[in-house]
């Protein structure tokens, strides 16, 4: 749960012993969720929309990645990573302008184009 501390930590302790091994670079994967991710009981106490405890997961591994002194990058795949799986499109999805309002400027973003497999990228 995004509201669960223990669940942060928990996850941060995975990103320190992958430190260890070498690891210095992770992403954060929120595609393909049954429901778009729909927040538990708990979760909408502490958060308005999905993409906001989305961005406090991520922006929380980056936090910690900065606290431990870990140099790579953190990625992000957001539930919308396409504009086929925006609502409506990427240009006026609410979860997109909240998600990139309230992510981490360290936080690097994948999105795959107009489809799952796009063909070609306008950078627009």
């Amino acid at each position: 749960q995004f509201s669960n501390s223990g669940d942060i930590a928990a996850l941060c302790k995975r990103i320190d012993h992958a430190i260890s091994l070498g690891v210095n670079s992770f992403a954060v994967l929120f595609d393909d969720l049954p429901e778009g991710g729909a927040l538990s009981h708990a979760d909408s106490k502490k958060f308005n929309s999905v993409a906001q405890a989305q961005a406090f997961a991520s922006n929380s591994v980056a936090e910690h990645m900065h606290k431990v002194q870990c140099r790579g990058k953190l990625l992000m795949c957001p539930t919308e990573y396409c504009d086929s799986l925006c609502e409506p499109d990427a240009q006026s999805s609410n979860y997109l302008t909240e998600l990139l309002s309230s992510l981490d400027d360290n936080v690097s973003l994948f999105f795959t184009g107009q489809d799952i497999i796009s063909r070609n990228i306008n950078c627009s």
